[in-house]
């Protein structure tokens, strides 16, 4: 009887000392998918602030229906632009932080996927702007 309490006290003595090891590097996944996630976040909201990209469409739609000499590059700068928020209006309706089910490192991938994505975008919405700012002041 002895000799099982003892057997009994030594498994769940390795029990605590094998979970406790997991918990910290379990910590620090979350805490690293929490930043990656705050990181794809912080662009998105950087692009949502550059609300700039519909005030200039609506002045190049003027321009484009009111000056048929500069149509051409007025449609050109609009288009653009339409195809940055169009990809970013895509890229929010895909988008998905994952639920606390999935596994840890699977979101930490997916999430920072989704963060070289919506850099790339972001770079292309500054572009994009810069190419219209040099057609029309806004």
């Amino acid at each position: 009887m002895l000799k099982n309490i003892s057997l009994l006290s030594i498994l769940s003595i390795i029990l605590v000392f094998s979970c406790s090891e997991e918990k910290p590097q379990q910590n620090a996944l979350i805490k690293e998918k929490e930043h990656v996630y705050k990181e794809v976040m912080a662009v998105h909201d950087e692009m949502m602030m550059m609300g700039k990209i519909r005030g200039a469409q609506r002045k190049l739609k003027k321009m484009i229906e009111s000056d048929s000499t500069n149509m051409e590059k007025y449609q050109v700068a609009y288009d653009q632009l339409q195809a940055a928020d169009d990809a970013m209006m895509n890229w929010m309706k895909q988008f998905k932080n994952p639920p606390e089910s999935t596994d840890i490192k699977e979101a930490i991938d997916y999430l920072k996927n989704q963060k070289d994505r919506v850099q790339k975008m972001k770079d292309i919405m500054i572009e994009n702007l810069n190419n219209a700012k040099q057609v029309i002041d806004f």
